[in-house]
């Protein structure tokens, strides 16, 4: 038995982690460039863009890993509602309580 909540965080963790790194190339090609511009009394304005390296897997590295970490959590809090979904239904499967079930003389 699998809850609707569990199965939207893992497809929606899958979904932010292919999407994410999409944008991540994305952004880093876009933004990588660093345009100059100069003006010339002759030649008027000429516009010159070179790719700066360090620019561009900075922010690359920095997207990734930001996407990673969405990721992760995500991720994570799909684990812990299917734990949470694995003690509930050992919990009805018993029909009796925790207290009931404790070694632990009552109060």
């Amino acid at each position: 038995m699998n809850s609707k909540y569990k199965r939207l965080c893992e497809r929606l963790a899958v979904a932010v982690l292919v999407l994410g790194i999409i944008g991540s190339i994305f952004l880093a090609a876009k933004y990588g460039e660093v345009k100059e511009v100069s003006y010339s009394q002759y030649y008027g304005v000429s516009k010159e863009a070179k790719r700066d390296v360090g620019l561009t897997l900075s922010i690359l590295v920095s997207s990734v890993f930001s996407t990673g970490v969405l990721y992760a959590i995500l991720a994570g809090l799909s684990e812990a509602l299917g734990y949470l979904e694995m003690l509930s239904y050992k919990e009805d499967e018993s029909k009796t309580s925790i207290f009931e079930q404790s070694e632990l003389p009552p109060l």
